[in-house]
């Protein structure tokens, strides 16, 4: 048999409740109003994780004025600086580099997006739902295996495909959508304790090592 155990987050760390704390802070930092809507990419591998669907997206959201996209990781930018030029959206990419507590970029943001084309099961996805943050992900990643379309988050059948990914981040303007997403993902996040990781790999050795003796 295969067993999967999912990584754990540790959910007091990365917490709504940083929302408060936190989203001032990080906005000014970078220049973004209040107002604007904020979509966070984390991750290097820029070219796995899709940052060029999510670019092309955006360029078919020019009709949103107060749009805004932090891209939080190393990586060369060149080429996508310059496919955000060619679009017409360079105005709205930021690159933050590579930074530390990502706790304060969740709280500061009001969409995690990650439109990978390949993803065994990333951290940050994990640390996005225990934030209440909304998510889009990819059903290539391995977090698509916990995440239920339209409940607690939102997924992406083909990630290269631009203007589904541009149609699900416009359903997230809707107050009302994004606020059933983030409390759901709070909650979905409360299965997944580093407690609950570590229960869960010990049950399995403890499995292994009966049958052995029982041999």
């Amino acid at each position: 048999d295969i067993i999967v155990i999912y990584n754990g987050v540790n959910l007091e760390e990365f917490h709504p409740k940083n929302r408060a704390l936190f989203r001032e802070e990080i906005r000014e930092e970078f220049n973004i109003s209040n107002d604007e809507f904020l979509i966070l990419f984390v991750g290097s591998g820029y070219r796995r994780k899709g940052l060029k669907y999510l670019i092309e997206a955006i360029s078919l959201l020019k009709e949103e004025k107060l749009l805004k996209v932090l891209v939080v990781a190393k990586g060369k930018k060149r080429p996508y600086l310059r496919l955000a030029k060619r679009l017409g959206v360079k105005n709205r990419i930021v690159f933050t580099g590579g930074r530390k507590d990502l706790r304060k970029f969740y709280a500061a943001s009001d969409l995690f997006v990650l439109p990978t084309i390949y993803e065994p099961f990333g951290n940050v996805c994990l640390e996005t739902l225990a934030s209440g943050l909304p998510i889009i992900v990819s059903r290539a990643g391995g977090a698509a295996e916990i995440i239920t379309e339209g409940v607690n988050g939102l997924l992406l059948e083909d990630p290269r495909d631009s203007r589904e990914l541009a149609e699900k981040i416009r359903l997230t303007f809707d107050n009302r959508v994004r606020n059933k997403l983030s409390k759901n993902a709070r909650i979905l996040a409360e299965n997944f304790t580093v407690d609950e990781n570590v229960k869960k790999t010990l049950e399995v050795y403890q499995q292994v090592i009966s049958e052995k003796v029982g041999k």
